[in-house]
């Protein structure tokens, strides 16, 4: 027994689009169909010792980050999801940028200025992984938890806004606010009277040291965690000077997660920040800031897909099985035995079998099999298995979706010099 193909879920362009729809229909196949890719160890990222992810676009890097964050939110982590490319406007970033602070660097080819995002990006950090705690959770350092609240200015009752603050201008005065908010514990009151007498030339850059000499002071429950999640480290591409912009807060983001889970890392688990980036970007990175590059390497597991096994067996492929197993369970009815045969058509595609076609279109990205199959099952409809002529006809619709400028008579310019090879 199978179901029509119009209700195999074989996913979104999207994964976070992908689980907010199942989520509004109560539907688990994303959970239930995950595939870890090849060579990463999953319990290594769950436990923070590796926190970047990377990998070419449509890997499936937002996947890995937001499989973990379910892992973890349902055994009772405190986590959240910051999304830098759709979460920060352009408004929003032109704010952060003004009146920020940077360096001269004497190169070959002259004199380069580098901004310099940091302070920024540790105190937004801070600021929410102690928003993230909650009072039940604490195990040891509820005073320091109260201390340092008051000098990030968090309040459980306020509304918290990722980026508002982020602009050098109201950082300052936050910082002002916080060393004069008060009192705090005996330890912290020191460190804050000395900040105090150096406020005006170092700003934030002092409460931020003071949390860091005292957050590893706070346990939490092991299994209530608070954890952040970074995704969407993208470049602007509408102006040079977006685009540069943007390159030095990813680099400065970037060297902020590292900072930060290195120096709590060194003292207990309770806090983890993770970060998803695309290599493309990374290189980009690498060349304002090399640095960045070796935390990638320590800390980071890189998304790939490709594996050194038959095209029978490629690990990519498990993901297609295991969605149309998933969306079985999810109709009601026994799981298929072999999902290739119970749905797909035996005849070749351009003398391959489905299976070596995919392989060949995905380019081993599970982006692209899964918009291929998505739009194959809306337009086989009602039909028991997806047949050969429509994925035939897909892989040129398939092309044109994603921009690929074809000739007029290119399909008949290919089976021409297939027949004469």
């Amino acid at each position: 027994m199978t179901i029509p193909v119009k209700k195999i879920k074989f996913g979104e362009l999207d994964a976070k689009n992908e689980l907010f729809q199942q989520d509004r229909y109560g539907q688990s196949i994303f959970m239930n169909s995950f595939q870890i890719p090849p060579k990463i160890d999953l319990d290594e990222l769950k436990l923070g010792s590796r926190f970047f992810i990377y990998g070419q676009k449509g890997c499936g890097k937002t996947a890995l980050m937001l499989y973990i964050q379910r892992i973890l939110a349902d055994c009772g982590a405190n986590t959240h999801v910051i999304l830098f490319k759709s979460g920060i406007s352009e408004t929003e970033r032109a704010k952060i940028a003004g009146k920020i602070d940077f360096d001269l660097i004497d190169t070959k080819s002259g004199i380069d200025i580098q901004y310099n995002y940091l302070t920024n990006w540790l105190w937004m950090i801070y600021k929410n992984l102690l928003f993230l705690i909650k009072d039940e959770d604490i195990m040891d350092g509820h005073d320091y938890v109260t201390s340092l609240s008051k000098l990030f200015g968090v309040s459980k009752n306020m509304r918290r806004s990722v980026f508002s603050d982020l602009a050098l201008g109201p950082l300052k005065l936050a910082a002002k606010l916080g060393l004069a908010a008060g009192p705090f514990n005996a330890e912290i009151t020191t460190d804050v009277e000395t900040a105090k007498r150096d406020i005006d030339n170092r700003g934030p850059q002092e409460i931020i040291e003071i949390c860091e000499r005292y957050i590893g002071k706070i346990i939490l429950r092991p299994r209530n965690r608070c954890i952040l999640f970074f995704d969407e480290l993208e470049l602007f591409w509408n102006r040079p000077d977006q685009r540069e912009r943007d390159l030095f807060l990813i680099r400065d983001l970037l060297a902020a997660v590292a900072r930060v889970n290195r120096i709590i890392g060194n003292n207990n688990a309770s806090f983890v920040v993770y970060a998803s980036v695309r290599s493309e970007v990374l290189e980009d990175v690498n060349r304002v800031g090399p640095e960045i590059g070796r935390d990638i390497n320590d800390f980071g597991v890189p998304v790939q897909w490709n594996a050194s096994v038959s095209s029978e067996n490629q690990p990519i492929l498990k993901i297609v099985e295991a969605k149309i197993s998933a969306s079985e369970i999810e109709e009601g009815i026994l799981v298929s035995d072999d999902p290739w045969q119970a749905y797909f058509s035996e005849e070749k595609i351009y003398r391959k079998d489905i299976k070596r076609h995919l392989l060949d279109i995905s380019m081993f990205k599970p982006r692209l099999i899964v918009s291929r199959l998505t739009l194959a099952a809306q337009f086989n409809g009602d039909a028991q298995k997806l047949q050969r002529e429509r994925c035939k006809r897909l892989y040129w619709d398939f092309l044109k979706l994603h921009g690929v400028k074809l000739k007029k008579n290119c399909l008949a310019d290919m089976r021409l010099k297939k027949s004469k090879a």
